[in-house]
């Protein structure tokens, strides 16, 4: 009996392109796992580093608005251009808050770090003074020394809870624009006559409350990508910033807004008040581009922080 055997040495078409195919959609699978496995890290990198940069920034401006006088927290408009700026009366917790400046007037605090005066240290500057027909008279301070560290000339002093202006509201306590406010006093242009005594350029109204140095008043704002920090202006002068002139603190910015717990403390108060300051960083979108339009806000890097505006 002859027995025939058949032998086969290969695969039919068929059979290779089936194993093209599922080769195709492994390696497809494989190609698009490896690439969400990147993408993720990439946006896990940039999503840590903007946070850790939106903290860094709120942690340093939060040194400023916590020697803010807290009646003199305002919203100013959305105009850019300081000329046009009004004031819009204290931080709401809204959403229109993107495109709004944030401005207070702050304490001066450099003068509590004291001078060598041969024997021990001794502040330039303390808030705690006697009320003479003119001016102060310091009991532990020298204000030459102030003058010398940086001149008094434009500085005033804050009139801390005076019944003079007592909730007068924040922007004439801001005193932006035309608004008044009689808790600041303006240092005339003329140095100290000698070290303890200071003249004002009007009579102090109050003799009990204490008496704090100021020096300018700071501006906050989200614009355009950048948060932007404002300075060396007096608004007790009626000086507004200078658009031009402020300090980009950070890039890639697409909000940042400034709220008070009005259930904690009442505005005005001589307690100071808690405020709560949240920053926003673009984020990426599903393209793992910047995400810098309103239509992408859910895709932001959102960071807060409360801070106590202690005067």
């Amino acid at each position: 009996m002859n027995i025939k055997h058949t032998f086969r040495y290969g695969f039919t078409m068929i059979e290779l392109l089936f194993v093209i195919v599922v080769l195709g959609i492994v390696g497809g699978l494989g190609i698009e796992a490896i690439r969400q496995y990147y993408d993720g890290i990439y946006r896990t990198n940039l999503y840590s580093q903007r946070a850790a940069e939106a903290d860094h920034v709120l942690e340093q401006i939060a040194k400023y608005f916590e020697y803010g006088i807290a009646a003199s927290v305002v919203r100013l408009d959305k105009n850019i251009a300081p000329s046009g700026s009004t004031c819009d009366g204290p931080p709401k917790d809204d959403s229109l808050n993107d495109e709004y400046t944030f401005a207070f007037i702050a304490v001066d605090h450099q003068g509590l770090m004291g001078y060598w005066d041969g024997s021990r240290w001794r502040p330039t500057w303390t808030p705690n003074v006697v009320v003479n027909s003119t001016g102060i008279i310091a009991l532990d301070a020298n204000y030459s020394k102030a003058n010398d560290q940086e001149a008094l000339t434009n500085s005033a002093i804050y009139d801390f809870g005076s019944t003079s202006a007592a909730n007068l509201g924040v922007c004439n306590d801001f005193e932006w624009g035309s608004s008044t406010s009689s808790r600041y006093n303006e240092i005339p242009s003329s140095p100290p006559a000698d070290g303890t005594s200071l003249t004002l350029q009007n009579t102090p109204s109050d003799s009990t409350n204490n008496k704090y140095l100021l020096r300018t008043g700071y501006a906050f704002r989200a614009y355009d990508g950048d948060f932007v920090m404002y300075t060396n202006f007096q608004p007790w002068k009626g000086e507004n910033y200078t658009a031009s002139g402020g300090h980009v603190l950070a890039k890639n910015v697409a909000h940042f807004t400034v709220d008070y717990d009005v259930s904690n403390t009442s505005m005005n108060s001589t307690k100071g008040n808690i405020y709560r300051l949240k920053l926003c960083m673009f984020g990426l979108d599903e393209n793992l581009k910047d995400a810098n339009t309103t239509a992408t806000n859910e895709y932001q890097i959102c960071r807060e922080r409360m801070v106590y505006v202690r005067y």
